[in-house]
Order: structure tokens, then C-alpha cells, then sequence
């Protein structure tokens, strides 16, 4: 004879268990509703900090999505990855056409332009991509939780491999004009690494201000487009042909300071001290109110993405 029997239902007048506070220890005689782990999601308030832990316990997660954004940046193309070489040797070849005798610098022009593209590149595509990379990825913002700061950060990285392939290009060019880096080159890295900081500080604050103030999304390539000329990437250096004045402001642009002094420490020149102070602070600050005010918004992304 099966004496097993279920629950008789509740009656509509039991008690219920309260929404906040304490549970009771026990209901009926199951065990205890204390030992079960209880976590608590709650909206923060206020400026924070970047929450370093959480990134690197989500680092796989960041490698997969920067895979998938450099497999589709060449995905069914011909060139494929090529294309990081092809693009700025187009630009060195077409500005060589006309600015060969306008900038008259002490090196040959289109090593002079190729040094300071190739920098110029790794900036200006980080800061598009991630520009864009949270409205890029609302099917993910609205549906899963993780630290959305993972987005500008993995579409940033397909602006560094690109240099990385293209820096063969540079070295070629170096030993076809027979030009040999002194040991300013060993500062090298280390402005590399000041580019992608000014280059992803600036691209998280965008994605985050392209979400709320959407016409951004429209300014954002032009603005990039015009700082080709506002940075003397393929003309001679600024402090040679603008009043001391300017020279003295012209630093407050992050990509000026780096460019300039990664072309130089490439082509074995003495650094410009003042110009890589006054460009690498601004680069730091760029980063930190970045990642500030992008985890004070983030919050609000899935109501209005």
C-alpha cells in the first residue's frame, strides 16, 4: 500500500513569508531557509571606481570578445588582415604626392609620414571602435550582466593588432632609406602604450556619451577625420611653422605629444620633454574620467539603449 501523500494546499489565509528582513529559521520541517545564500542586487548610486577584480575574473570573456571583433573587422574579405598594411601606406603615398616639398623634412617624407600614421592610426581607429561599441552590442547590454566596460575595451584591441602587423611596414622603411634608430627608440613602447591609454580613455568616454546624446554617434568620424590635421602627423612638426603660443597649447591634444615624439624616438631625434609631459597627463586624466563616467551611466544603458 503506497502511503506516500503531497502537501495538503495552503489556505488562503496562511502567512506569508515577509519581503525584506530576516526569514524564519524554519518553515513546516524542511530545513532551514537561513542556510540558503541570499544575494542581493541593488543599483549603486554615485561615482565608482573601476571595479579591477570583476575585470579579471570576466578576462576570458574580454579575450572572446576582442577575437570576435578582429575575425569580423576582415571577415570575407580579400585582403583579410593585409588591409592593416595597405590603408596606411595608401594615405603615406597620396599625401607624399603633395606635401613632399611643403613639409621639407630632415628625413625622407615618406618615412617622416609613415612614422607618424602609423601611430596616428592606432589612435584614431580605437577611438572610433569603441565609440560605438556599446550601441554595437545592445542585444548583449540589455540581456546579460557582465561589466559592460569589456565592450570599448575588446573593440579597441583590433586597433592595436593592426599596428602590430603594420609596424613591419615601418621597419622596412627604415632599413630601405638606410635610417637607424638611436637609443631614443627604447622610448618606443612606452608612448605606444600612452596612445592606446589617451586612445581607449577617450573611446570609453564616447561610447558612453554616444548612448545618451546619440547625434555623438554622427560627430564622432568627422571629428576623428579633422584631427588628422589638427595632429602634424604628415607635415612638418608644429612647433617649426605656429608662434611659440601655440606650440604651448598645442600638447593639450594627447595624440600630439605621443605622435610627435614616437616619429622622433623612430628616427633616432632628440624627445620633446614638454610636449610628452603635457600629452601623457592628458592621456592618464582621458582614462580615468573615461572609466568614471562610464560606470556612473552604465546603469541606466539597458532603459534607454
Amino acid at each position: 500500500m503506497n502511503t506516500n501523500r503531497s502537501a495538503p494546499p495552503a489556505p488562503p489565509d496562511a502567512p506569508l513569508l515577509p519581503v525584506g528582513g530576516d526569514p524564519p529559521a524554519e518553515v513546516g520541517n524542511g530545513p532551514a531557509v537561513a542556510d540558503v545564500p541570499v544575494r542581493v542586487i541593488e543599483a549603486t548610486k554615485g561615482w565608482r571606481l573601476i571595479d579591477f577584480g570583476e575585470l579579471w575574473r570576466c578576462r576570458e570573456l574580454l579575450y572572446y570578445l576582442a577575437l570576435r571583433d578582429i575575425k569580423v573587422r576582415y571577415k570575407q574579405t580579400s585582403l583579410g588582415a593585409a588591409w592593416a598594411v595597405v590603408k596606411p601606406l595608401a594615405v603615406m603615398l597620396a599625401f607624399s604626392i603633395f606635401f613632399t616639398r611643403l613639409a621639407r623634412p630632415d628625413t625622407p617624407y615618406a618615412l617622416f609620414a609613415f612614422a607618424g600614421l602609423l601611430p596616428w592610426m592606432l589612435f584614431a581607429e580605437g577611438v572610433s571602435a569603441a565609440s560605438g561599441s556599446v550601441l554595437a552590442n545592445q542585444h548583449l547590454v540589455t540581456k546579460a550582466s557582465f561589466p559592460r566596460l569589456l565592450l570599448p575595451l575588446s573593440a579597441s584591441t583590433v586597433a592595436v593588432v593592426d599596428f602590430l602587423i603594420a609596424s613591419g611596414v615601418l621597419v622596412l622603411l627604415l632599413a630601405w632609406f638606410g635610417v637607424f634608430p638611436g637609443w631614443q627608440i627604447v622610448f618606443a613602447p612606452f608612448l605606444v602604450l600612452g596612445l592606446i591609454c589617451a586612445s581607449v580613455g577617450l573611446g570609453i568616454l564616447l561610447s558612453a556619451l554616444v548612448v545618451v546624446v546619440r547625434d555623438l554617434r554622427h560627430a564622432v568620424p568627422f571629428v576623428v577625420q579633422l584631427g588628422l590635421f589638427l595632429t602634424p602627423t604628415v607635415y612638418m612638426p608644429a612647433d617649426k611653422v605656429v608662434s611659440e603660443t601655440a606650440a604651448t597649447w598645442l600638447p593639450l591634444n594627447p595624440a600630439y605629444g605621443l605622435i610627435a615624439n614616437f616619429r622622433r624616438s623612430v628616427l633616432g631625434e632628440p624627445l620633446d620633454l614638454y610636449s610628452l609631459a603635457v600629452s601623457g597627463t592628458v592621456a592618464v586624466l582621458l582614462l580615468v574620467v573615461g572609466c568614471l563616467y562610464f560606470r556612473r551611466v552604465e546603469r541606466i544603458f539597458p532603459d534607454i539603449i
